[in-house]
C-alpha cells in the first residue's frame, strides 16, 4: 500500500457546532455526518488528520472522540469572512508535504478508493459542466471588478466554465497543488478578503476560487485530473437519487450530501440509521450531546413527563394561527398579490445606497399579527417552535410575526427578536427610515451604546431581514 494520508478540515467561522447546523437540518445531524464521514475513512487503513479550530477540537475530538490519527488546531484566526468557508480547506491543501486525499465531511466513502486514484497526480470527485448557475456565480465577481489573474478571468468568461467538484480532492503532485493554493492566496490578498469592508469580501465565492480556479489552472498547465466518479455532472445536476440515496449504502462508492439535500428529513434520518447500525457507540454519544432533543438520555428523567405540557403550549400557538387564518379568509387573491408585489420591493432597499435608504419610508404589513411567547412556556416548547421556524439556537426567540400570503399554507411565520419587534411597532404608521432609525438608537446599550457605525449596521441588517420576509414594506 503506497504512502498516503486522508485529511479533513473543519472551520467554525466563530460559530457554535452545538447550536449552528452549518447547512444541516439540526446540529445533531451535522455531527452525525462528521462521525460517519470520519469513521468510513478510518476503515480504509490510512492515517487521518483533522485540521480545525478550537471549536472543532472541543466538539469533534474532546466530546465525540472521533478516531483521527492527529488533530491540529490552527484556524482560530483565518484572514477571511465566515462566508468563505472553503478558504480553510485551501489552507489545508497548502501545508501538505506528502500525498493526500482531502474528504469533505458531507462525503461518505462506502468502498475503498482504488490504487489508480491513490497513485494519481491530481484527484477530484468528478468533473463538472458549467451552466448558467455557475455563470451567475462568476459574473458576481467580474461585475464587481475583482482582481483576478488574466488567465483565470479568461476561464471565468467561457460559455461553460471549467470546474471540478472537490468533495474529494488531493493527489501526489504537491508542487502543482501548492501553486494552485498560492493563486488563491494571491486572489484573497489582492481583493482584501480579510477586510469586512473589502469590495468582494462578503460575496461568497467558494466554488469560484476552489473549484473553478483549480480547473482553469489544471487546463492551462496541461495537467490530467483523475476523477473518482468518471462521468461529468452539470453544475446544478446533483440529484438525491444519484448522490444522496443512502438506502443503497454499500452499493455505491461515494455519497455526497450536497447543498440543499442537507435539509432533507429522510436523508438526515438515514444518516442516523447507518450510524447506529455500524457505529452505535458514536450514535449514542452524539445523541447525549443534545439532551433537550433526546430526553431519555438526560441524567434526570424528570423532563420525560413534560411532553404533554409542551404540546399544550404548541396548541396555543396553533390556535393563534387558526384565528388569523379565519380573520384573513375573506382577503382576495388580488389584494394578496398586490401585497406580494410590495414585499418584492425590498430589493430596492437592499440595493440602495445609505443616502437613498434614509429617504425611504417604512410601514408595517397591514395584516401583520404578532404572537408573543408567554413567560409561562416551558423551554422545550420554545425550542420546538424555534426548530419549526428553522432558527439557529444562537438567536433568542421571543416573538413570531405572521402575515397572509398567496403561497403554502396561506400564511408566513417570521421569528423576530427585540430589535425586530421595536421596528415593527414603530412602523405601525408610515415613518421615514431615518426617523425610525433615530428612534431605535436609544434602545442600544452596553458596548454598542456609542458606536454609531455598528448600530447602523445592526439596524440595517434587521431592516433588510424584515423587508425580505415581508413584515414591513418600503416605499420611496
Amino acid at each position: 500500500m503506497m504512502k498516503m494520508r486522508m485529511v479533513q478540515t473543519f472551520w467554525s467561522g466563530k460559530r457554535s457546532l452545538m447550536h449552528e447546523g452549518f447547512g444541516w437540518r439540526h446540529p445533531e445531524y451535522h455531527l452525525m455526518a462528521w462521525a460517519l464521514s470520519c469513521l468510513k475513512l478510518n476503515e480504509q487503513g490510512f492515517p487521518i488528520v483533522l485540521y480545525t479550530d478550537s471549536e472543532g477540537y472541543d466538539v469533534l475530538i474532546k466530546k465525540m472522540h472521533l478516531p483521527y490519527t492527529e488533530a491540529i488546531v490552527k484556524y482560530d484566526d483565518l484572514p477571511c469572512q465566515a462566508c468563505q468557508w472553503a478558504y480553510a480547506k485551501v489552507e489545508t491543501y497548502s501545508i501538505q508535504k506528502e500525498p493526500f486525499i482531502h474528504v469533505d465531511s458531507d462525503v461518505f466513502l462506502s468502498q475503498p478508493l482504488s490504487e489508480s486514484i491513490l497513485e494519481s497526480g491530481l484527484v477530484a470527485q468528478n468533473k463538472e459542466s458549467g451552466t448558467a448557475y455557475y455563470r451567475e456565480m462568476a459574473e458576481r465577481l467580474l461585475q464587481r471588478k475583482a482582481k483576478i489573474s488574466d488567465y483565470l478571468e479568461e476561464g471565468l468568461q467561457k460559455e461553460s466554465i471549467p470546474s471540478y467538484n472537490m468533495g474529494i480532492f488531493g493527489g501526489c503532485d504537491l508542487d502543482f497543488i501548492h501553486d494552485y493554493c498560492k493563486e488563491i492566496f494571491r486572489f484573497f490578498g489582492d481583493n482584501k478578503m480579510d477586510d469586512a469592508e473589502g469590495p468582494i469580501s462578503n460575496v461568497a465565492c467558494n466554488v469560484v476560487f476552489e473549484q473553478m480556479f483549480f480547473a482553469i489552472l489544471a487546463e492551462s498547465k496541461h495537467r490530467r485530473v483523475t476523477c473518482v466518479l468518471k462521468h461529468t455532472m452539470p453544475d446544478n445536476g446533483y440529484t438525491r437519487e444519484e448522490f444522496c440515496d443512502l438506502q443503497h449504502d454499500g452499493k455505491k462508492a461515494v455519497f455526497h450530501i450536497i447543498g440543499g439535500h442537507k435539509q432533507n428529513a429522510t436523508i438526515c434520518d438515514l444518516i442516523g440509521k447507518i450510524l447506529i447500525r455500524d457505529y452505535p457507540d458514536y450514535f449514542e454519544k452524539i445523541l447525549s450531546l443534545f439532551p433537550s432533543c433526546n430526553l431519555r438520555l438526560e441524567k434526570s428523567k424528570a423532563s420525560l413527563f413534560t411532553d404533554v405540557s409542551i404540546q399544550k403550549c404548541m396548541a396555543q400557538y396553533e390556535d393563534f394561527l387558526l384565528n388569523a387564518e379565519r380573520k384573513w379568509r375573506n382577503l382576495s387573491n388580488d389584494r394578496l398579490f398586490e401585497l406580494e408585489k410590495k414585499v418584492s420591493r425590498c430589493l430596492n432597499f437592499l440595493n440602495a445606497t445609505e443616502e437613498e435608504q434614509k429617504r425611504m419610508c417604512i410601514k408595517k404589513h397591514p395584516y401583520l399579527w404578532i404572537f408573543t411567547i408567554p413567560k409561562t412556556w416551558l423551554p422545550g416548547a420554545t425550542e420546538l417552535l424555534g426548530s419549526r421556524l428553522q432558527m439557529s439556537g444562537l438567536k433568542k426567540i421571543s416573538d413570531v410575526v405572521i402575515i397572509p400570503t398567496l403561497m403554502g399554507r396561506g400564511l408566513k411565520e417570521i421569528s423576530i427578536d427585540d430589535l425586530g419587534f421595536n421596528i415593527v411597532e414603530l412602523s405601525g404608521e408610515q415613518i421615514a427610515y431615518e426617523k425610525l432609525y433615530a428612534s431605535l438608537v436609544p434602545c442600544f446599550n452596553g458596548k454598542l451604546q456609542n458606536n454609531t457605525e455598528e448600530i447602523r449596521k445592526c439596524v440595517n441588517k434587521e431592516m433588510a431581514y424584515l423587508l425580505y420576509q415581508g413584515a414591513v414594506l418600503a416605499t420611496t
